[in-house]
């Protein structure tokens, strides 16, 4: 048991009944749905929020690529071994009927479909395009662009393409700001990889990140992932009252600037306060004593930079080479630094994006589908969320128990 919060978290999930029905449970009982990206995060709770939430689902096919020589059907039962997936499992044990996995790489001609999986999939009802590379410095050839960020721009050039069908298809977009951890379901603060300000987090929590390019005043337009999910399902749903002939394409930003703003200094208050009150999330692999230093001039940050990473990781980098081990933090420090360069042109600026369209959707659902599909962040606590994504960076990231004794052990290592 986590002694520091014991929780009962099946309340999380718990629904209480109510009169009404779920109007977006109903609207897919019966389909064939499609997803594309099912082995990256966002596809994860896509993929877990239909079967949990829309049990009537006839089919999904799994799209998925041959990796690293991985066949797809391992791929897919990587996918349902997920932790996020226990109450599905406990719900209906034999979803997993419910699944075909069909071999496919986005990046060929023809979605590198065969002829059979291109005739088996006509019956698709529903598709969930989810699927994207996460090369931010992706060469032109591939990511077709070569200024700002080529994975912003990419997006933005598929948007265009998806915008000349919108009058053929009934066709939406869900477009996210920058994805965290889930906020508190299916299970709280999962994560699946380093994407994003993740990487930064960790490496403060850990002690590598002493100093951070950001300007604190800044408010950087974060989003808990379960609210992407339920937010794409709802929107799916919604796309049945938009006609096709409109000029425009539903486009459905999920933000939180609007509603529950926050800054990159509140963030580093609630740190503050988690580090603080709750020494013990530290790493039991912590390098220093865990603190940041944001500032927003790029000459004092490269100035700190060489004296708080690059001297120190070269002088352990030489202890471990003595001790005969292979050198680690310069590969970790350039690592940051190439993760901070990409990803300044987020973190230095201010995004404003209209949520009227998703909110919009939010007043035709029932208290049934806000309870099931609740991607609202009004009156979002960020300071209960930010503890709980310092927990989930330890638990789901670096693999580390929050039993009693691991967390003395972590708590003995920092008092140290």
């Amino acid at each position: 048991m986590d002694y520091y919060e014991a929780r009962d978290s099946t309340f999380d999930n718990y629904l209480p009944d109510t009169n009404e029905k779920s109007q977006i449970e109903d609207f897919f009982n019966g389909c064939t749905v499609l997803v594309t990206g099912v082995t990256g995060f966002i596809g994860n709770l896509v993929v877990e929020k239909l079967l949990r939430c829309c049990p009537g689902i006839k089919k999904i096919y799994f799209f998925i690529r041959i990796k690293k020589n991985v066949p797809e059907r391992e791929r897919a039962l990587e996918v349902i071994s997920e932790s996020i997936f226990a109450n599905v499992k406990e719900q209906n044990p034999t979803f997993v009927d419910k699944i075909v996995v069909v071999p496919s790489d986005c990046s060929l001609p023809n979605l590198g479909l065969s002829e059979s999986d291109r005739k088996m999939v006509l019956d698709t009802d529903i598709v969930f395009h989810i699927a994207a590379t996460l090369r931010f410095d992706d060469h032109f050839r591939n990511s077709m662009t070569g200024i700002g960020t080529t994975y912003s721009v990419m997006k933005s050039i598929a948007e265009n393409v998806v915008q000349e069908y919108h009058n053929q298809f009934p066709i939406g977009i869900v477009r996210p700001s920058i994805v965290i951890s889930t906020g508190s379901e299916p299970i709280e603060s999962w994560i699946k990889g380093l994407n994003g300000p993740t990487a930064m987090f960790l490496g403060v929590l850990m002690g590598v990140m002493r100093v951070v390019h950001i300007d604190q005043q800044k408010r950087p337009d974060l989003i808990p992932a379960d609210k992407v999910a339920s937010a794409i399902v709802a929107a799916t749903w919604d796309l049945t009252h938009h006609k096709p002939t409109s000029p425009q394409m539903p486009v459905y930003n999920v933000v939180s600037y609007n509603k529950s703003p926050i800054s990159w200094h509140g963030l580093s208050t609630f740190y503050m306060r988690t580090d603080q009150n709750h020494p013990n999330l530290a790493s039991e692999r912590s390098i220093w004593e865990p603190f940041g230093i944001f500032t927003k001039s790029r000459l004092i940050y490269n100035v700190l930079y060489l004296f708080l990473h690059i001297l120190p990781g070269i002088i352990m980098d030489v202890l471990l080479q003595f001790k005969g081990h292979s050198p680690l933090l310069m590969k970790l420090y350039r690592k940051a630094y190439y993760l901070m360069d990409v990803m300044s042109i987020y973190y230095s600026r201010v995004w404003e994006f209209e949520d009227d369209n998703l909110y919009a959707i939010w007043d035709k659902m029932t208290e049934q589908d806000k309870l099931k599909f609740n991607f609202s962040l009004v009156d979002f606590d960020w300071c209960q969320y930010y503890y709980n994504y310092a927990r989930g960076l330890k638990v789901y990231l670096l693999k580390e128990t929050t039993d009693f004794e691991a967390m003395e052990k972590s708590y003995r290592k920092r008092r140290m």
